[in-house]
């Protein structure tokens, strides 16, 4: 005896329970990842311990630059990417706010590069419009040059200016940064940038990259504290 036939309002029927389930269960999962990464937000703000170990786990590294304490590590959910801010102003006692120091060292990490990005890669100005939607804001008075160069793995172009600087609502006016673009071996497509401000030229000094934010030697030393390429 042949088994009833189904009317394909049955099949109709099932594959709308399905769609819906799978719905409800990936909202269900979306909310609880969004709490959870919430609740680890704040403790992180709240406790300078998990703030920074949060960033050297980002950063890939055991400990941070002599004199850098970490201010800022956000780590976006689901994976989208991480924000760290480094600076040599020492906490206050309740360490979470920062005296305005020398140094101030911002790292980025995401998902791709865009256009305006590859262009900077091939030797164009930095997208500094980019720079705004990460909350970075560069107002330039004076370009003093830019290169590439290779550290461990990691291949990196900068460019370095002379200008006024905020990001996450710290301010360096007056000082000499660069921004920089790290590129990972053959297949990583993830983007790094950094953007590392400190002290103006020497008044009077014939190189005026020489000892700044620009120079490739101290920029090799800073970015042999990280393993940003993993």
């Amino acid at each position: 005896m042949s088994g009833q036939k189904r009317s394909g309002w049955y099949y109709v029927f099932v594959g709308c329970a399905v769609l819906f389930l799978a719905g409800v269960i990936a909202v269900g999962a979306g909310v609880f990842m969004t709490v959870r990464w919430t609740k680890s937000f704040k403790n992180e703000m709240e406790d300078p311990q998990l703030r920074t170990a949060g960033a050297l786990e980002a950063m890939n590294t055991e400990t941070l630059p002599e004199g850098y304490y970490v201010a800022i590590n956000i780590r976006a959910p689901f994976g989208f990417g991480n924000l760290v801010m480094l600076s040599d102003g020492e906490p206050s006692d309740n360490a979470n706010d920062f005296a305005n120091g020398d140094h101030l060292f911002v790292y980025f990490e995401g998902p791709g590069w865009d256009d305006d990005w590859k262009q900077f890669a091939r030797g164009g100005d930095p997208p500094t419009d980019a720079l705004s939607e990460l909350n970075i804001h560069i107002d330039a008075a004076e370009h003093l040059g830019k290169g590439e160069l290779t550290v461990d793995d990691m291949e990196v172009f900068y460019s370095t200016t002379v200008g006024d600087i905020s990001a996450e609502g710290v301010e360096h006016d007056g000082g000499a940064f660069s921004i920089l673009l790290v590129r990972c071996p053959q297949g990583d497509k993830r983007s790094r940038i950094i953007v590392w401000s400190g002290p103006p030229p020497a008044e009077g000094a014939e190189d005026r990259v020489r000892g700044t934010t620009g120079d490739p030697v101290r920029i090799s030393e800073m970015l042999g504290n990280f393993r940003l390429c993993g």
